[in-house]
């Protein structure tokens, strides 16, 4: 599988961004969707949005920084490279959520209300998220056979994605 949705000279755009894009747009978008029916301000709305998202992402980051230590306390430099990979959606939601919190206390709006708006698009946005994890061919599951796979009915296309070097491996972003 190519991680790489299209070159241009030196400059490689990854499927896993466009993914992650994308999740986050339609995410976006639904939330607001949302929020316009229970009359909150969208000025309000994209604010919290804007800074959910960057606070996700750094705090993705961080997570995974932490549970990679031993390698970037070596590489100190390597925390900032952001676009060599290394992001963990428990960091991000952790850091969502304490941004949610935040910054609904201090514009005093219910936070239960904000997260009863928010949760079934940041779902949405894990699962079509999971996919840049295949085309990255990582955060996949066990060592498998291409005959069990064969056997969970899924397209060919998807179980020759889950080869690597010769060892085939359980799809698990399918099950979210």
């Amino acid at each position: 599988m190519n991680p790489v949705f299209i070159s241009i000279g030196a400059l490689e755009i990854h499927w896993y961004s466009i993914i992650l894009l994308v999740s986050i747009v339609l995410a976006s978008l639904l939330v607001i969707k949302e929020a316009k029916r229970m009359n909150f301000e969208k000025e309000f709305m994209f604010n919290l949005i804007f800074w959910t998202v960057i606070m996700g992402i750094i705090g993705a980051r961080l997570y995974y920084v932490l549970f990679n230590w031993e390698y970037y306390s070596l590489n100190l430099i390597e925390i900032l490279k952001l676009w060599t990979g290394g992001l963990a959606i428990h960091g991000g939601l952790i850091a969502g959520f304490i941004t949610i919190v935040v910054y609904t206390r201090k514009h005093e709006i219910s936070t239960f209300k904000i997260m009863d708006i928010m949760i079934v698009p940041v779902l949405l946005a894990q699962a079509i998220g999971r996919w840049g994890n295949f085309f990255n061919m990582e955060a996949h599951g066990a060592a498998t056979t291409f005959e069990h796979l064969k056997s969970l009915r899924i397209p060919d296309w998807i179980i020759n994605g889950m080869e690597k070097g010769g060892v085939y491996y359980t799809p698990t972003f399918l099950y979210e």
